[in-house]
């Protein structure tokens, strides 16, 4: 098995940091509620182990005890 290094070439890329980096086609960037919507996919998906779920906390469960009903 051979490892490659890859490197971008900020000359030839623009990219100066990570931060920049979005993979993303241009017209699906900066679309209002995004990053909501992307959360909620991945939380209510049945997949067990994706790597995703990394991103977000646990559930605050002293949080959900408490919380109050509406329809109370």
């Amino acid at each position: 098995m051979e490892v490659l290094i890859l490197r971008a070439d900020p000359c030839t890329t623009g990219l100066t940091s990570l931060q920049q980096f979005d993979p993303r086609p241009l017209a699906m960037r900066n679309i209002v509620g995004y990053s909501d919507q992307f959360r909620s996919i991945w939380l209510n998906s049945s997949a067990q182990n994706t790597t995703v779920r990394q991103l977000y906390g646990p559930a605050n469960i002293y949080g959900i005890l408490n919380d109050h009903d509406h329809l109370e």
